[in-house]
């Protein structure tokens, strides 16, 4: 049997851990699943060698009030310093910031002390008499009261729809609106320093490169050069099926005059979904029928980490006051 005040949030990312925090601040009993091997989804960073890079998400920005604050302590926590100034996307004036350790790093503290299940594969969501029943593809299943979906919107609506849980169709049509731009991004080290402007950031916005970041001038990746590239949308999605090798020479021959032509090592990394560009009207969306069910993520508030992050705990707020009706 259910908690009666318990809820599942499916997705560790941003929107998931910050949803769980202000659960747990308002102590309400929750559990965390995600797929993957650690927390973090588009906070991601890998080692390469001697080297770490930021292969998701790069900066941190804080415009508003609540982001400034979470920002000044995550500052204080020795977690973030200060990246700039740098050129980004021309609409985001705001201070940025890296994460000392890595963006992951970030979702770690997040994590701290949750309840988080990783490597677990959500493959349904179903409700029965207002009870969420969760099964994951090796045949386990978790109940609960409610749900808070934060993965991209096609992943969750899936969920859903292995369930056979249907919603109206005013919902679902705004929920499917909700789209992405897809992202290649390659990593790679190479010898001495490159040719990316300090303080490491090079927002170009064109194809096939729309971003550079040197992970070394950072202050990421103290012992080897790494550079990490994002692909623009159109390349990206044109090229989503090329071999790895061939995009990715593609793209290192495009960035040769910031990073040279020698290269140590190098990977290739796809994000099907890798930022919101149509999103939902509404912070967060909140259903009582067939159960309780609400969705979250960078898709409500757009604005990557900061909008991801108040999208989170604005479902949770909103959850926690019918939990506990």
């Amino acid at each position: 049997m259910a908690d009666p005040s318990h809820c599942i949030i499916i997705g560790a990312g941003i929107a998931g851990l910050s949803a769980a925090r202000r659960l747990k601040e308002l102590s309400i009993p929750h559990i965390v699943l995600d797929k993957g091997r650690s927390v973090g989804g588009r906070m991601a960073t890998r080692r390469i060698g001697k080297a770490l890079c930021d292969h998701g998400a790069q900066v941190i920005s804080a415009q508003g009030p609540d982001m400034i604050c979470t920002v000044d302590e995550w500052r204080d926590s020795k977690l973030v310093k200060s990246w700039g100034p740098i050129k980004t996307r021309p609409h985001r004036g705001s201070d940025f910031y890296y994460a000392i350790n890595g963006m992951n790093s970030i979702a770690k503290h997040l994590a701290r002390d949750l309840d988080v299940h990783t490597s677990w594969q959500a493959q349904s969501v179903m409700f029965d008499n207002d009870i969420a029943t969760i099964q994951s593809q090796d045949g386990e299943s978790m109940t609960a009261r409610s749900v808070l979906l934060t993965p991209p919107m096609p992943q969750s609506l899936a969920l859903l729809d292995a369930g056979n849980v249907s919603l109206d169709s005013e919902h679902r049509t705004l929920l499917e609106t909700i789209d992405y731009d897809r992202c290649i991004a390659v990593l790679v080290t190479i010898p001495g320093q490159s040719n990316v402007p300090p303080p490491g950031g090079l927002w170009l916005g064109s194809e096939p490169i729309q971003w550079i970041a040197d992970n070394r001038k950072k202050g990421l990746s103290s012992q080897e050069t790494a550079i990490t590239i994002h692909a623009g949308p159109e390349f990206s999605d044109s090229h989503w099926e090329t071999d790895f090798n061939e995009v990715a020479q593609t793209l290192l021959n495009a960035a040769s005059k910031w990073i040279g032509p020698e290269h140590i090592e190098v990977q290739v990394h796809r994000w099907r979904y890798s930022q919101a560009i149509q999103t939902h009207p509404k912070p967060f969306a909140l259903l009582e029928s067939p159960g309780l069910l609400a969705f979250a993520g960078d898709g409500f508030r757009g604005d990557q980490i900061e909008g991801a992050r108040l999208s989170g705990i604005a479902a949770a707020n909103a959850l926690a006051k019918h939990l506990r009706s």
